[in-house]
């Protein structure tokens, strides 16, 4: 029975090693965090599209028939575009209520609560609530918003074990004027 008990808890105390982050590993994590919510909350195009994962970059190229270093240069340009009707006017991300997960297969990813007030051309200022995913490639955090279907279907084209994954749905609020 011991052995039973044994096999078990094994795998399960991998796991829930898998989903927690050392100290280090957090203070890394709120590096990355900080850059990247100045880079949204200031519009840094080039900075934002820097932020989203290497292999996510690839399935884009991949899906639209162009190099991977075509691809963030569309990605910053297509941004810049959608700045031209609207404007961030401010972006955090919530490090202290991150939540560490783990898919299926072991890969270790933080969702970051999230909240940008953004005043689309003609139409007012909107707070809009989700989660940022976090993902490390190379021993470096990226970030991919998951605010879209097709965002998540990127996501889970390039990493299969997020299929089935339910991520929060996000929140739209309308907000008054200045």
């Amino acid at each position: 029975m011991a052995a039973v008990w044994c096999a078990l808890a094994l795998p399960l105390a991998a796991q829930a090693r898998a989903a927690d982050l050392t100290a280090d590993e957090r203070a890394v994590l709120e590096e990355r965090i900080a850059v990247f919510e100045r880079a949204v909350a200031t519009n840094d195009v080039v900075a934002t599209v820097a932020a989203f994962p290497p292999a996510v970059v690839v399935t884009i190229a991949r899906a639209n028939g162009i190099t991977p270093a075509e691809v963030r240069p569309r990605l910053a340009r297509a941004l810049a575009g959608s700045l031209q009707v609207s404007r961030v006017e401010s972006f955090e991300m919530d490090e202290d209520a991150v939540r560490v997960e783990t898919t299926r297969d072991g890969l270790v990813y933080v969702l970051v609560p999230s909240a940008a007030v953004v005043e689309l051309a003609g139409l007012g200022r909107f707070l809009a609530k989700d989660e940022t995913l976090a993902l490390q490639e190379f021993e470096t955090w990226f970030f991919l918003r998951l605010d879209s279907p097709q965002q998540i279907a990127s996501l889970v084209q390039t990493y299969p074990a997020f299929e089935g994954v339910a991520f929060a749905r996000g929140t739209i609020t309308a907000l008054p004027a200045n």
